[in-house]
């Protein structure tokens, strides 16, 4: 009986021990995962973190790229106030060769506080307007570039020089290159006409140079900007405002849908596909005149296509080529008409006589064969007569021969 309860203790024993390592297994099983999700949320956060922080970094320098380009603008506007007129996009000296920027032209104009906070009425003065931005005086100036020329979201430095805010350079821009443009010289709205944006580093130019953005709408390599945030830039307009603009028509690609028009004989033809430039109606002054007369010019060009193809052959049938005759077949040719021509006035044809007569080609194969064939039987009689010639020369000769031989 002792043995028994000695043995059941045992039992018993080793099933709370078993019941204590399982305990101890599963409660390190829990810290162990506890371990892990906290270790892969720390991963998928870090993860989240880099992969998010680029576009929250854009996202935040579009409002500080916005703040910055309002400065300059101001200071645009500050200088048509004064002179009546927008900076010209350079200066020129007595040669008429461009030398220093729009940038460096408008430095006076810029608000008190952000004047005397750089000094940029000294720096203003130490540019020489009759020499070149690179050269020996006016060269050593461009590191001296005042901070907010640099895009907020670029990557250079300050003492590098370059500048990311760009005018557009365009014949019918608000800076043309060639003068200054007045104020009612901007026919489109002031509120969607650009005077200056923010551009990428991959377009950045040194600040004092006379080298802005090149804008040709009918190249799409230079219709658009390099954007430094994504899908649009930070503009400035003529009536003072600033704005983000996201690309007009990114969908379409630029390019508008080529036109087609059918024929009357069913084909149809592609017509002349154009250029579209997005940016048309934000970076010239004078866009809406602009589109009016493209507009107009391209429906006269759609029109004249039309009218060359509809003017144009649309089915020409093809006539067999002439064989070239020979002197004999033109001769033959000029007999058969002959002899038409009296049979005709003696009393009519024969039957193959009159087919003959509806294809003249047939009626000449015809005389062809029967003069080939009388040929042959020329040749036929004449062989004939000189065979009948020969055979009596042998026997005259025959004749004449014999009695001699006999004596």
């Amino acid at each position: 009986m002792l043995e028994n309860s000695e043995a059941a203790k045992k039992i018993l024993l080793k099933k709370e021990t078993v019941k204590a390592v399982r305990h101890e297994y599963s409660l390190g099983m829990q810290r162990m995962m506890r371990r892990f999700f906290i270790l892969l949320l720390l991963a998928a956060v870090v993860a989240g973190s880099i992969y998010y922080y680029p576009r929250h970094k854009k996202v935040v320098s579009v409002d500080v790229s916005l703040e910055a380009t309002n400065v300059i603008l101001v200071a645009i506007l500050n200088y048509r106030e004064f002179h009546g007129e927008y900076p010209p996009a350079y200066a020129r000296n007595v040669l008429g060769e461009p030398t220093v920027s729009w940038r460096v032209l408008v430095l006076p104009f810029f608000d008190d506080a952000t004047k005397k906070k750089y000094k940029l009425d000294a720096l203003h003065k130490e540019f020489d307007l009759q020499k070149k931005w690179d050269g020996e005086h006016n060269g050593r100036l461009v590191e001296k570039m005042p901070p907010f020329y640099l895009s907020p979201a670029s990557e250079h430095k300050v003492k590098e020089g370059l500048t990311n805010f760009l005018t557009v350079r365009h014949e019918d821009s608000v800076f043309p290159g060639t003068r200054s443009v007045k104020e009612d010289e901007v026919t489109d709205l002031p509120s969607e006409t650009v005077v200056v944006f923010e551009a990428s580093d991959a377009q950045s130019v040194p600040w004092s140079s006379p080298r802005d953005f090149d804008y040709d709408p009918d190249f799409p390599a230079k219709a658009t900007p390099d954007y430094t945030h994504l899908g649009g830039l930070a503009c400035g307009k003529c009536s003072g405002t600033v704005s983000f603009e996201v690309e007009p028509q990114a969908a379409q690609k630029l390019m508008r849908k080529p036109q087609t028009m059918r024929q009357r004989d069913g084909s149809v033809v592609e017509l002349t596909p154009r250029f579209f430039s997005p940016w048309l109606g934000f970076f010239l002054r004078n866009s809406d005149q602009r589109m009016e007369e493209e507009n107009e010019e391209e429906v006269m060009r759609i029109r004249q296509e039309m009218i060359q193809q509809m003017e144009a052959p649309t089915f020409q049938k093809k006539r067999p080529e002439k064989k070239q005759e020979s002197q004999e077949d033109a001769v033959m040719l000029e007999r058969i008409k002959q002899s038409d021509f009296l049979r005709s006035s003696q009393g009519g044809y024969t039957p193959d006589e009159a087919d003959a007569q509806n294809d003249p080609i047939e009626a000449l194969k015809r005389k062809q064969t029967q003069e080939r064939q009388r040929k042959a039987d020329e040749e036929a009689v004449k062989a004939a007569a000189e065979g009948a010639v020969t055979g009596a020369a042998m026997d005259v000769t025959r004749e004449a021969i014999m009695p001699r031989i006999g004596e």
